[in-house]
């Protein structure tokens, strides 16, 4: 009988833990999903820095005659380093190619803010 009282009084403590971790996991949620959704498109035309990410972008080698898109989104920021950090792209099919051709690159320039989520779109035409 001694058993059966433990375990019956420990579920109500493990509801409640379960009930508390669950609704710190929802606070920390609420609290990170406006800095990710809160991206801004660069507007800032006459920045160094976005100039010597077009380049790096311009540089990549894009299979053009096998792609299917015609736009993506990179969404990017700038760390304490100056260095860019690619947080995504809005196509699986340039993800891995930009990330590895920009991501970590140093910039030259300081005029973007450390940070701060950058969405730059980026159009694909064949030649």
């Amino acid at each position: 009988m001694g058993d059966e009282n433990q375990s019956s009084s420990a579920t109500p403590k493990l509801i409640m833990n379960f009930k508390k971790i669950v609704f710190s996991l929802l606070m920390a949620v609420a609290f990170l999903a406006p800095n990710f959704a809160n991206t801004n498109p660069v507007e800032n035309k006459d920045s160094k820095a976005l100039e010597e990410i077009k380049e790096i972008i311009l540089d990549i080698d894009f299979d053009q005659d096998n792609m299917t898109i015609k736009k993506a989104k990179i969404f990017f920021m700038v760390n304490s380093n100056n260095e860019v950090i690619v947080l995504q792209t809005s196509s699986d099919e340039v993800d891995s190619i930009v990330k590895r051709n920009l991501n970590y690159k140093t910039l030259e320039n300081r005029d973007l803010k450390v940070n701060l989520v950058y969405t730059l779109p980026i159009r694909f035409d064949k030649q």
